[in-house]
């Protein structure tokens, strides 16, 4: 279903979408708009199809047309009509209402001002699924733990984690990103088995909340 969208000229939030279509007219142009997309939000790992449905997109299924996601470029681009582009999402992440940014690249008389459309698609937030410790943990700290999950992203968005250490309310531990599903992170002291935890990937912060050791 389509999700309508405001638009809020030269404003970017988030990871910026932008659209651009190569210059297909002579003469006065019409902004291009976008009302809504066949899907608000994904999985970091991207690779999956958005449609953007709007007006004034292009006149033709050339390959120049391009479509961005914040800095990234997407994958395959379908131009369909004037009004529908079909783009494979790219990688990434963020959890902020994302802004849409569209540019035609029209050869206009005047300068053709991209126009930006904010809160229109999200990347998942982080998920722990579980967090494993040894089998005894020192509460002199130091003990390895092993958080997997999902929407860690595909790169490093300095993860942290942070541990209810009783006295001292949460604590950051160092955290390592490994993969999209898999952290390391080691135990401050004082910290033992069945501490809860929490995560924050990139300033965002994970939907759950795990214990240590479990």
């Amino acid at each position: 279903e389509a999700i309508s969208a405001s638009s809020r000229p030269n404003e970017t939030v988030g990871e910026a979408i932008s659209a651009s279509t190569p210059p297909p007219l002579i003469g006065a142009c019409e902004n291009s708009s976008i009302a809504g997309l066949s899907r608000t939000n994904g999985p970091t790992s991207g690779g999956f199809a958005v449609t953007l449905l709007g007006r004034f997109l292009g006149t033709s299924n050339d390959s120049a047309v391009q479509v961005r996601f914040g800095s990234q470029s997407s994958g395959e681009v379908t131009w369909q009509s004037d009004t529908s582009i079909v783009a494979q999402v790219p990688a990434g992440f963020s959890d902020l209402g994302s802004a849409l940014r569209i540019d035609t690249g029209q050869d206009c008389y005047i300068e053709n001002v991209p126009r930006t459309f904010n809160n229109v698609f999200s990347y998942d937030r982080p998920m722990i699924s579980r967090m494993q410790t040894a089998s005894s943990v020192s509460t002199e700290g130091g003990a390895k733990a092993t958080i997997t999950g999902m929407n860690f992203g595909l790169g490093d968005f300095t993860p942290v984690m942070l541990v209810d250490s009783f006295y001292k309310g949460y604590e950051a531990c160092s955290t390592r990103w490994v993969s999209d599903s898999s952290l390391i992170s080691i135990l401050p002291p004082g910290v033992g088995r069945g501490r809860t935890i929490r995560l924050e990937v990139g300033g965002v912060e994970a939907s759950q909340v795990c214990t240590a050791g479990n």
